[in-house]
């Protein structure tokens, strides 16, 4: 006769249980060892205790709380341009910003504190006055700039990697969409990045808060003590540790419901569901502004020369298609077209604006150029109705109500009308995608550009996204398309646009292109993807 047999989940189940014993021994053998009287008498004194309150909470923590905030506040604005500095493309502003954060991560907060408190009024031959409006007093004010110097050096690198953090294609998308850089920043980029970064953010506001334990070091008036201050003192005057217990339960009080009030609105947020040769040419018809004209383009990253010296022009009302091998220039090309990416050389004239001149309205003329992405690029922190209304009250300037009905009118053209209470990751990649196509049409574009709109779909969902392709064609949408899709090249394309190496290879009417294609390249690429 066998015993029960032992499998893993029984011995996940013993090693528990021998683990919980073991601290119930430990427990027990601690108790039976301890004077419980003179555990009581120096550390739980209802006597001392009493002695006091209410100036615990009154001074003690109300200077706490005070300080934190002001410092965690002061620290974030900070740490904000610090983080910003650190990204700048001008090299002087990333090495200020490199050097702060270096410097005062590099010092102990204790000896900032110091040199704000004596080192500076000493230097400089001054007293530090009081912020009234801030509740600081003298040394005070020392005391609280200093954590500030010190938390922003953290709190920068910690804003930074939550900048990082955002998708390139979340700013490029709100660009696209003819919002200012400011706008981009703060609007789209900044609030995805704190939903990152609120965790670490959390971690600073508590080492702050801990911190401020080391203002007692410069001295500062009875009035301005903070909890630590306060603790010390009643341990001098009562020569028992009830007042440094009683200061620890206070800290404890304060800061368990700040990392559980985070902790829900996580929670909150991940349930709502929130939260990279000449080219040959064909003339512009005479007497007719070509709706995009790019001349003799240039494009390097590095040493590598994507687009060498590309010419072609889309007329309005007309579909342009441009096919090629990965790594050809196509997306590049798209991308210089709204100038995501800046061209070496050349110019790109879209309605006989030259948006390479560095006097034209880039922002202007963007918001008449509709894009859509490959990865989408929505915001996931807004509802599809939100993704939809933003860039038309802040661009257009619409009104809500007028910004809402040209946002639903699109949403039902892409058939999405009963999605616009859904985050953007509440829906499959084709709604996403024709969540994008709408977002772009609010703008009343007089163009769209698609850069390989279906190349990350599933196949199944990409009849959708074409069909409103179509329908747009059908309406005379001026569209220029980067696409694998060959089948809706000859149906909907005007032109299509064969590329390799970072030249116009070929071009002509898609059905000659595809059915005849002229240059030995061009047939090399064709029979391998039709």
């Amino acid at each position: 006769m066998t015993g029960p047999r032992v499998t893993k989940k029984n011995k996940e189940r013993l090693t528990r249980g021998a683990m919980y014993a073991l601290l119930v021994a430990v427990v027990v053998w601690l108790a039976s060892i301890a004077d419980v009287e003179a555990i009581r008498s120096n550390f739980f004194s209802e006597e001392v205790w009493a002695k006091l309150w209410p100036e615990i909470i009154t001074i003690g923590a109300w200077n706490t709380i005070k300080y934190t905030v002001i410092a965690f506040a002061g620290g974030l604005v900070l740490a904000l341009v610090l983080a910003l500095m650190r990204m700048s493309p001008v090299a002087p502003y990333r090495w200020i910003g490199t050097a702060y954060v270096e410097f005062f991560r590099g010092l102990p907060a204790l000896v900032v504190i110091l040199l704000m408190g004596f080192g500076v009024p000493l230097a400089f031959q001054f007293r530090w006055p009081d912020v009234p409006f801030l509740g600081l007093r003298g040394m005070a004010t020392a005391g609280v700039l200093a954590l500030i110097l010190v938390a922003a050096a953290y709190m920068a690198e910690t804003l930074r990697a939550g900048i990082q953090a955002v998708p390139k294609g979340q700013a490029e998308a709100a660009r696209s969409l003819g919002m200012s850089a400011p706008r981009t920043m703060v609007t789209i980029v900044l609030p995805q990045a704190f939903r990152v970064v609120i965790p670490p953010m959390t971690n600073e506001f508590v080492l702050l808060l801990k911190d401020t334990a080391l203002l007692s070091v410069i001295g500062m008036q009875a009035l301005d003590r903070d909890l630590t201050a306060f603790g010390q003192n009643g341990l001098t005057t009562y020569a028992n540790s009830s007042p440094l217990m009683a200061i620890a339960i206070v800290y404890l009080l304060i800061a368990v419901p700040v990392t559980q009030l985070v902790a829900w609105m996580e929670r909150r947020q991940q349930k709502a569901g929130d939260p990279m040769t000449d080219s040959p040419t064909t003339p512009a018809p005479s007497g007719r502004v070509p709706a995009i004209d790019v001349r003799g383009l240039r494009k390097s990253f590095g040493k590598n020369e994507v687009l060498k010296g590309i010419d072609f022009h889309v007329d309005p009302g007309q579909v342009v298609c441009v096919i090629g091998p990965s790594g050809s220039g196509k997306s590049t090309l798209l991308r210089c077209v709204n100038r995501l990416e800046e061209p070496n050389a050349g110019q790109v004239l879209v309605e006989g604006i030259d948006i390479t001149d560095p006097e034209t309205d880039l922002d202007a003329v963007r918001s008449r150029i509709g894009m859509v992405f490959q990865q989408f690029n929505l915001f996931p922190h807004m509802t599809v109705l939100k993704n939809l209304t933003i860039a038309q009250r802040g661009v257009k300037k619409r009104s809500k109500a007028e910004a809402v009905e040209v946002a639903r009118a699109n949403l039902a053209k892409v058939g999405l009308a009963d999605r616009e209470d859904a985050y953007p990751t509440h829906l499959s990649g084709g709604q996403q995608q024709r969540v994008a196509i709408a977002r772009a049409l609010s703008m009343d574009p007089d163009m769209m550009l698609f850069d390989e709109p279906t190349s990350a779909l599933d196949p199944e969902l990409v009849g959708d996204v074409l069909a409103v392709m179509r329908d747009l064609a059908n309406e005379g949408m001026t569209m220029m398309v980067v696409t694998h899709e060959m089948g809706f090249a000859r149906e909907v394309g005007d032109k299509l646009v064969f590329m390799d190496g970072g030249v116009i290879v070929e071009e002509g009417l898609p059905a000659d292109v595809l059915a005849n294609p002229r240059n030995e390249r061009t047939q090399s690429f064709l029979s391998k993807v039709l």
